[in-house]
Parts: C-alpha cells; structure tokens; sequence
C-alpha cells in the first residue's frame, strides 16, 4: 500500500517547524472566491535551515490569528474528502495556538535544508 501525503507530511515531523519565518496569502480571482496560502516554517528562528515550505493550493475558510503570539506553532494537515465539499479535501489547523486554520483543494511541501539530525 502507497503512503498518502498526509503520511509523508508527517513523516517530515511537521511538529518541529514551529517557527513562522514566512507566511503569504494570494488571493485568485477566477471566478472562485479561494486564495494560495504558502507558509515557510523553522525549527529556530536563529537559523534559516532547515525549513519547511508549503503551499496550500485552493484555500477557502483562511482563518489567521494573531500573529503577535506565534509560540507553540502546531500544524496539522487533515483528509476532509468525506465531506464531500466540491474541491476540497484537506483542513489545514493549528490546534496548539489556533494561529491558522484553512480549507484547501490541494498542498505540496518541501524540506529544505535537512541533513540527518538536524531536526530534533
């Protein structure tokens, strides 16, 4: 059986990206009211590798909190296909500290960066 993306996002360890170097809402005006949210994560900010970059493609339901309380950063991606909304799959939450949440057709990420042991 082949992995998911949501198994291989995990497998990244998202967790340890809780540093927001980066965050960019785009928004599209094709007829639908959706947007491309791309974020660019850190394990410190001291450092600028390794990095997580990621793309959500399609975003609906952007929600952005504050972004003067940016500590305990969380991200989680989740297969919302079962609800059967048209065009989109994946829900995108911060749990820890509710800074972002988004709907979205589709995400890509990149790690960049990494060499092992690295991310703690």
């Amino acid at each position: 059986m082949s992995e998911s993306k949501i198994d291989k996002f995990h497998a990244l360890r998202p967790w340890a990206f809780h540093e927001i170097r980066r965050l960019t809402v785009e928004h599209l005006y094709s007829g639908q009211p959706t947007c491309i949210v791309e974020l660019v994560l850190l394990t410190d900010r001291s450092r600028t590798e390794p990095r997580l970059e990621l793309r959500f493609i399609g975003a609906v339901e952007v929600r952005i909190g504050h972004l003067d309380r940016m500590d305990g950063f969380r991200l989680d991606v989740r297969d919302i296909g079962h609800w059967q909304r048209e065009g989109i799959r994946f829900e995108v939450v911060d749990d820890e500290s509710q800074l972002l949440s988004l709907q979205c057709a589709d995400f890509e990420f990149l790690l960049i960066g990494y060499a092992e042991g690295t991310i703690n």
